[in-house]
């Protein structure tokens, strides 16, 4: 199982991004989410919804994120993808946005507020520059759903983000037999690898993701364990759920 974890740009501070980063690189993650902040983080739960706040309230802006990005490439082994929301890259063009993610090193770009109907020019500004654009899909989602998403995104080398429940990241996730038939349905639809998120937090849910998904992304549980014990609390975490501790 590879792992994805996440981080806001300047929260709490750009010298903890690069603790946790530096975590991250020790735990050997495979994929590190970095956060655009933004004002209606609407995927979002309460850790990281105060997350975004706060670093909007200390003027953390784009370009800062962008030079965390570009330093972040520079530095680790991991692939860093750009995550936010469609306003942060409408305000300064898709097709420059996504040359800045390029020309920062970044390897794709998530954005969950944009549905698959009216991303067409985005993933194609993505494609264009060599960025992999991840599409994202929930158990709400119909089979007819999964598959148009399945025929517009499957030109990438990417992943899906799968969604493991209904809702905003950070809650508690109950990981039951409905999720094997959920991801069973993915990989029918999908040939790129799937990515499993919201609320993943424990060793059981990876046990249960192993063999019908090939990422599990660490968000909010991350954040926390930070927040609650710095480096080697993330680090204990991450080290716990790839059934290393």
């Amino acid at each position: 199982m590879k792992f994805m974890t996440h981080l806001i740009g300047g929260y709490p501070s750009f010298e903890a991004n690069f603790e946790m980063l530096d975590t991250y690189e020790a735990a050997g993650v495979e994929y590190v989410e970095i956060q655009f902040p933004f004002s209606e983080p609407i995927a979002d739960g309460p850790l990281f919804a105060q997350g975004n706040q706060i670093a909007i309230e200390a003027g953390v802006k784009s370009s800062d994120v962008f030079e965390l990005l570009k330093m972040a490439t520079s530095k680790y082994s991991f692939k860093v993808l750009m995550m936010g929301y469609y306003n942060t890259v409408f305000r300064q063009g898709e097709k420059e946005f996504c040359q800045k993610l390029k020309e920062c090193g970044a390897w794709g770009m998530i954005v969950p507020d944009v549905p698959i109907e009216e991303s067409t020019y985005l993933q194609s500004c993505a494609y264009g520059v060599g960025l992999e654009w991840i599409p994202l899909v929930a158990p709400t989602s119909s089979k007819e759903r999964i598959q148009k998403i399945s025929d517009v995104c499957e030109q990438g080398q990417g992943f899906v983000y799968a969604v493991a429940r209904k809702g905003t990241t950070g809650k508690k996730t109950d990981l039951d037999s409905s999720i094997t038939d959920y991801l069973e349905v993915l990989q029918e639809k999908f040939t790129m690898d799937i990515a499993v998120g919201f609320g993943i937090s424990e060793r059981s849910h990876i046990e249960t993701l192993t063999g019908s998904a090939e990422i599990a992304v660490i968000g909010s549980a991350g954040l926390r364990a930070y927040q609650e014990g710095g480096q080697a609390a993330l680090l204990t975490l991450l080290e716990t759920l790839q059934g290393k501790a």
